[in-house]
């Protein structure tokens, strides 16, 4: 072998090489990639539910505490709005009943 085809023989195996790392480079870019997807994914499913499972995702969740929460205010306001109706009834009829003495 000559010069010129010693150093073509090098260069070609120091590109070899550079291929091969590059190739080991992009599959394990590639496995994380696909990793993270699929966390991803898992993620969706935790916030907006999977139908499959049958599991309700977080902003469903948290849609019917919203609501729960909304009844209970409610039931406070009737419940206050009552106390007010019975006190002035009782008032009414304590002025009445004394009225009467």
């Amino acid at each position: 072998m000559n010069l010129d085809q010693e150093y073509i023989k090098q260069q070609f195996s120091s590109v070899n090489d550079s291929l091969v790392t590059i190739q080991k480079s992009n599959e394990e870019l590639f496995k994380k990639v696909t990793d993270l997807h699929i966390h991803l994914k898992n993620l969706e499913g935790a916030v907006i539910g999977n139908a499959d499972l049958g599991f309700d995702g977080l902003v469903k969740r948290v849609k019917s505490l919203e609501d729960f929460r909304e009844g209970i205010v409610k039931l406070k306001a009737q419940f206050i709005g009552a106390s007010i109706v019975v006190g002035i009834v009782w008032t009414l009829l304590l002025q009445f009943v004394e009225k009467l003495m």
